[in-house]
Order: C-alpha cells, then structure tokens, then sequence
C-alpha cells in the first residue's frame, strides 16, 4: 500500500509541474506582447529625439553659421552676415520658401551645402536674437544621393504641400513660440521637438556688439 502511494506520487508531481509550465506559458504569451508594444514606440521615440540632438550639436559649430576667427571656429557663437547669406531671414520668409534651401548668389553656397537632416527626414532650424527681435530659418534636407529623380520630387514635394497650409501672419511665431508652430502633425508627420528651445547662443555683429540668441531644432520624418 505505501508502495502504490510512492508510486501515485512520482506521477502527480510531474504532472503539477507540467501544468505550472504550461501556465507559465500562456501567461507570458498573453502579457508580453503588449508590453512590446508599450516598449518599442518609446525606443524608436528616443533614437528620433537623439538623432536632433546630434544634428543640434553640429549645428552649434557649423561653418555655415559660426564665427571664425583666423583658424578658430567659436562654438555657439553665429556670424550674423554668414546668418545673413545662408539662411532667410525674418523678413525674407514667405510660406512658398519654408521648404526651400536659400542659395548664396555670390557664393553658390548655403546651409543645405554644409549641413543636412539625417536619412528620410527634414529638420527645420531658426536662429532668434532675444535682444533685436531678428530672426533667420532653413529647412535642412536629407541625403538625396540615394533617392531616383521621382523619388526627389515625391518626397520634396510632400513637405513642400504639407507647409503651403501655413499661414504668412503666423511665420513670426516661429521665432517667438517655437516650430512646433508649423504643426507638421497635421499632415501625418512626426516631429521631435525637443530642442525646439535647447541651445542658447551668441550671435556676433561686430567686435563690439554681441547678442544672446537661441537655436531651435526640429527633425520631422
């Protein structure tokens, strides 16, 4: 008699083990998929934010934009006449060049020449002086090498329509609230925003007059 209960025993507790496995099992396959999903939106979230923060750090010493003394570039510090020649400035900024790279007639060059969004993106970038009120702004593209002539024209094209919604009397709230104000949402864009406001900076007009100022950087893909 104590041999059979010996002998019941050595089946039942494989048994419970096999069904504790097993609901093991269906517990995970229930529960970690959502929790994928929860997880991946906010990975992919944080490598669109790090991918503007990366552009906003080169930008802060950008041939393009900042003062150069000799063989010494300044970091943070803008050349309002380079601000001038290679980005629009406030009163030049009109809805049907918001996605434009402004070209330097005299020098063929511009800040599309120096700098670009990173793949499949756009990033936006405007320059304010906190003191004057003066304001510049660029769209920044993506590399274009690897895209065929169509594919150029589709994607310039989209953000091009997307941006003609704008409204002219709304381009000063750009400099003043910020470039979320494009709202590029609403044209089934996303935007990483979080360094629209991020970088102070100086802007130089002379040895003897410099003014604080701010970058703002937006990435919309």
């Amino acid at each position: 008699m104590v041999m059979k209960r010996k002998g019941m025993a050595s089946y039942i507790e494989p048994l419970f083990a096999l069904l504790f496995t097993g609901l093991i099992a269906v517990t995970l396959a229930i529960v970690l998929p959502s929790d994928v999903v929860k997880v991946t939106p906010v990975i992919e979230e944080k490598e669109f934010e790090n991918k503007a923060i990366i552009l906003g750090n080169s930008l802060m010493s950008n041939p393009a934009l900042a003062y150069a003394d000799g063989d010494v570039t300044y970091r943070g510090k803008f050349d309002s006449a380079k601000l001038d020649s290679n980005l629009f400035k406030l009163a030049e900024l009109k809805v049907d060049n918001l996605a434009v790279c402004k070209v330097d007639v005299a020098t063929g060059g511009g800040i599309c020449k120096y700098a670009s969004s990173p793949p499949e993106s756009f990033a936006f970038i405007a320059v304010s002086d906190i003191k004057n009120g003066n304001g510049w702004f660029s769209v920044l593209y993506p590399p274009l090498d690897y895209l065929t002539p169509d594919q150029q024209i589709q994607l310039l094209g989209n953000i091009t329509s997307c941006l003609m919604n704008f409204n002219q009397n709304d381009i000063p709230k750009i400099f003043d609230k910020g470039l979320q104000t494009l709202a590029f949402e609403e044209c089934g864009y996303e935007a990483a925003t979080i360094l629209d406001g991020a970088f102070p900076v100086n802007i130089r007009y002379s040895d003897d007059e410099t003014n604080m100022g701010m970058l703002r950087v937006v990435v919309v893909e």
